[in-house]
């Protein structure tokens, strides 16, 4: 079964013992909890670290009008953009859609919303447990149920960045001053 946030939001549904869903348009509280809750929990879901699946980088579009707050330069976000993982530009700020800074040419790595069904299973298990603890009080109106399942969510998103971490090889140290000191 390919994950979608229809499937993602029934799993968590099932967790809490409550029904699931065809449709986020259906006439339930599974439906509309799960409409109004599912997005922004995705969302900031993503936002909590640097998941390495859910990165992109792109040189950023430079507006041609001059700032008025102080920078030299103002950038458009990309329009997929949710935050900033690494700039080339250190020293920069964000305002509403934009980027401010002082460099010309702005590289940007930032974090998306990946398509669910390209979400890795690792990912979208801690986020269907993540769901089920948003939606527990709502639906089953159990606090209980909801503090279960935050539990569960921390150890799965727990395992979840160890294994998004082993994506990306760890790079070596090529030249250390401190280590090259001991052997002279």
């Amino acid at each position: 079964m390919a994950t979608s946030a229809l499937s993602l939001c029934s799993q968590a549904l099932t967790l809490i013992g409550a029904n699931s869903i065809a449709s986020f348009t259906e006439d339930s509280a599974e439906s509309t909890v799960a409409a109004m809750l599912y997005k922004s929990t995705y969302h900031a879901m993503l936002t909590e670290t640097q998941w390495h699946f859910a990165t992109r980088t792109q040189k950023l579009a430079r507006h041609f009008d001059t700032p008025e707050n102080g920078w030299s330069y103002k950038f458009a976000l990309p329009s997929d953009y949710l935050y900033v993982a690494v700039c080339s530009d250190r020293h920069y700020e964000i305002y509403e859609r934009d980027l401010y800074c002082n460099s010309q040419d702005v590289m940007l790595e930032y974090v998306y919303p990946v398509d669910e069904v390209n979400l890795p299973a690792y990912f979208s298990k801690a986020l269907a447990y993540n769901l089920a603890a948003q939606f527990a009080v709502p639906i089953t109106e159990s606090a209980t149920k909801a503090e279960f399942y935050a539990g569960i969510y921390q150890q799965a998103v727990r395992k979840a960045r160890y294994a998004d971490a082993s994506q990306r090889p760890n790079i070596p140290i090529q030249d250390s001053p401190y280590i090259n000191a001991r052997f002279s």
